[in-house]
């Protein structure tokens, strides 16, 4: 049953791959044919561009075979859409521990927001985007930070590598102000999540995140999904003296894969207006957490930080978007929390956040 089955997939597989050939070769032949038969030059590109729309129409029928219910989830009429977007990110960490006295410390370390303007062109689920950081720009900040995100109305996948400096580190509700400033801490990450819906003829996550999709009717789904995580803080000589902390910690190396689910939520009230939220929680199954310090004797060491059952990671979306004709204007976030140690030694919990706010043209 299972060779029948994998026999069955290559065939379609090789069918679509020969298929895909016969429309390059006819494209091709079309366009030929086309610039032979043309004398005004714009013809010539109006006639070019028509031709390879097509091919990549024809192209994205074969390999887009995700099936929706188009009551509930369907392709917007005008398959190009233009938009500005506006994003704000962010990472908190949160570091509890035990001070020389037996006292319980709470330690909150944050950054300078990293903001980001550009325009994103989107055919078919097919999207392009340029963005810059003004601040980069000016010289006025070091951060760098890389997110590719990958929309499916089956899956979806959110890749992540960031390298953040300058941290400010101080009591949880202390002003901004009152914090202390920390230019040698540096937290280098690489994160990679991973969902699948099982509802995906009826809910459409790129409707809300890529307004690829039009979520026409309100629905829900159970979703399933896995995440990978690897960092270091590093540079935590200093924030461990301000803390107090029994352990005069240099750098704090980050490892751990997690698996869960989730419900994600489509609310369509009308045709102007779509809401979402949803959560996915998960269990870290790996975990690889260590402690690098320095002794009295100035000999560094290196210990694994304990931790109780069970360490969690949540990823947390909400999203409104505001329809008028093929205009439309959207507000959508993404939360990634993990929690990670024993709260009665040494505990860190770390908050990544990424707003957006946008507003774009159907074509």
């Amino acid at each position: 049953m299972l060779s029948t089955c994998l026999c069955a997939k290559a065939q379609n597989r090789k069918e679509n791959i020969e298929q895909s050939r016969r429309i390059m070769r006819h494209a091709i032949d079309s366009l030929a044919d086309i610039r032979h038969n043309s004398v005004n030059r714009k013809e010539r590109v109006n006639a070019d561009m028509g031709v390879v729309r097509k091919m990549t129409d024809n192209l994205l029928d074969i390999f887009q075979k995700t099936k929706t219910d188009t009551n509930f989830v369907s392709r917007p009429d005008k398959p190009l859409t233009v938009k500005l977007k506006n994003d704000v990110s962010g990472n908190m960490i949160r570091i509890n521990t035990v001070s020389a006295e037996g006292n319980k410390v709470d330690y909150l370390l944050s950054n300078n927001l990293r903001e980001t303007v550009g325009i994103t062109a989107n055919y078919r689920g097919l999207s392009a985007t340029l963005s810059i950081n003004p601040k980069k720009l000016m010289g006025k900040t070091s951060d760098k930070e890389y997110i590719i995100n990958y929309y499916n109305n089956k899956y979806g996948i959110d890749l992540s590598y960031g390298d953040i400096h300058n941290f400010y580190g101080g009591a949880p509700h202390a002003n901004r102000s009152n914090q202390v400033r920390y230019d040698e801490a540096r937290l280098r990450n690489l994160q990679t999540n991973v969902y699948y819906v099982f509802n995906n003829r009826k809910f459409s996550y790129p409707a809300v995140f890529t307004n690829s999709y039009i979520q026409r009717k309100s629905s829900g789904s159970i979703i399933a999904a896995a995440s990978l995580y690897s960092g270091k803080l590093s540079g935590m000589d200093k924030i461990s003296e301000d803390m107090g902390s029994t352990l005069t910690l240099s750098d704090i190396t980050m490892m751990h894969a997690s698996l869960g689910a989730g419900y994600a939520y489509n609310y369509v009230p009308n045709k102007r207006w779509l809401f979402h939220l949803s959560t996915q929680i998960s269990v870290l199954l790996k975990k690889r957490y260590m402690l690098s310090y320095t002794d009295m004797d100035g000999e560094r060491h290196d210990e694994r930080m304990k931790s109780k059952f069970a360490n969690i990671f949540n990823v947390g979306r909400v999203g409104m978007t505001y329809f008028k004709n093929d205009l439309f204007f959207s507000l959508t976030s993404v939360v990634q929390l993990s929690d990670v140690g024993d709260t009665d030694q040494y505990s860190i919990t770390n908050v990544k956040w990424k707003a957006r706010l946008s507003a774009g043209k159907r074509f």
